[in-house]
């Protein structure tokens, strides 16, 4: 992963509950959040990290703390599993 600290983001930290390993398009994946502080709101990235053979893929969606996090998530999800990646 990479260093959300040198990126500038000194406050974030992945949600432990939230690291899922899973399958997208059947290759393995792990989906995770991460939680952090920009211009003084609390926000969260909802992360998929996809590996193939020959390819790597990550998708990822930035959420407002205040919004329905697992709703949002859910709906991303639909998205995320269409992929067909050889």
């Amino acid at each position: 992963m990479r260093d959300l600290k040198r990126g500038g983001l000194e406050d974030s930290h992945i949600l432990p509950d939230s690291v899922q390993r899973r399958l997208v398009g059947g290759h393995v994946a792990l989906s995770y959040m991460v939680e952090y502080t920009s211009q003084g709101r609390s926000r969260v990235q909802y992360f998929v990290r996809m590996f193939a053979k020959s390819t790597k893929g990550t998708f990822f969606v930035e959420i407002p703390a205040k919004a329905d996090i697992d709703d949002f998530c859910k709906r991303f999800d639909l998205i995320v599993n269409t992929l067909r990646i050889p």
